[in-house]
């Protein structure tokens, strides 16, 4: 049970897809797998791991209505296949995002939504449910009460506990097996049975369970960074294929279009969709041209204009960090 996909997990079909594993790595699909949208760049949190620590120039605004609205009818009309609800704010910041769900789905879409969790209320609650929402994340931090307030600023770490225990009750009540509840976490210096004993709280309620390491590398300046900085010394260039910019597209809040999720400073812009549609943008050049070159280097194989032209790839780490460590029984 404890893996980041259960086997009746309804998002196998995009990540378990020949498309996703073999055929992007290869060549340029016709259209992203999946897109990232930030339906609100607004957060009730202030959490001293987080890129918003910086000042990175951006958009801080919920979506409007008729931009999501054209996002969601060009994913119908262009073949993508997965719209994960997520970004640099807290997803449900946004009033609209209830009636924004049920559009994605009347579209034929899967969804995911990744959340803080603190917004939820029983009423949303049976509303994620019979959307359905297919797959929810919810993000903690560290392993227990202490860590959680420390770094996600707040002492709000038990009410987070009870909302998802009320999200899986709802559920059950309706006698429905969606949304599947993942529950995520990243660690800084957690011991193994720290960890073993925050997926054994978990297991009872959530359908998944994994955690990461915490990202330092994206918070230079900050005094998370300033704390970290040897960690960050010890963290490895990315030496192995990245498929993001092969199997997705990330739209921000204002209609920018990037390569990669974690993007937050729009160092991999691929187009805007004022301009253009997301069929042209993933077919114009700059879409081409980073697949093509990631295709063929990492990071750690880059040459100098390849890091003056991609500052964002140049620096990854994060797909080291998604592979390093999660477990499964």
């Amino acid at each position: 049970m404890v893996k980041i996909r259960t086997d009746n997990d309804p998002l196998n079909a995009v990540y378990g897809s020949r498309e996703y594993k073999v055929d992007a790595r290869r060549g340029d699909l016709d259209i992203a797998l999946l897109v990232d949208v930030e339906v609100s760049g607004l957060c009730n949190l202030s959490c001293i791991m987080c890129t918003r620590q910086k000042d990175g120039g951006r958009r801080m605004a919920n979506m409007e209505p008729e931009l999501f609205y054209k996002v969601a009818d060009q994913c119908a009309q262009f073949g993508v296949r997965l719209m994960r609800f997520s970004g640099y704010g807290e997803v449900l910041m946004n009033k609209h995002f209830p009636e924004f769900l049920r559009y994605a789905k009347s579209k034929g879409l899967l969804t995911h939504l990744t959340t803080n969790g603190h917004l939820l209320t029983e009423d949303l609650c049976r509303r994620l449910v019979d959307a359905p929402l297919d797959k929810i994340k919810i993000s903690f931090q560290g392993t227990d009460e202490a860590e959680y307030n420390r770094m996600r600023n707040t002492d709000k770490y038990w009410e987070l506990v009870d909302k998802v225990r009320m999200l899986r009750r709802v559920r059950d009540e309706a006698g429905a097996s969606l949304p599947i509840i993942q529950v995520a976490t990243t660690v800084l210096d957690e011991t193994q049975e720290q960890i073993d004993s925050f997926y054994d709280f978990w297991r009872p309620v959530a359908d998944a369970v994994y955690h990461l390491p915490t990202v330092t590398w994206r918070l230079d300046g900050t005094d998370f960074a300033k704390e970290n900085a040897e960690r960050a010394k010890r963290a490895k260039l990315l030496d192995t294929m990245c498929i993001e910019p092969m199997t997705k597209m990330s739209i921000w809040n204002n209609g920018v279009v990037s390569g990669c999720c974690g993007d937050h400073f729009h160092q991999l812009v691929l187009g805007d969709l004022r301009d253009k549609n997301l069929k042209e943008i993933w077919d114009d050049a700059p879409a081409r041209e980073i697949r093509a070159l990631l295709r063929k280097k990492t990071p750690a194989t880059f040459s100098e204009e390849d890091r003056r032209r991609y500052p964002l790839c140049a620096q990854c780490m994060s797909m080291n960090i998604l592979r390093s460590e999660h477990i499964e029984d």
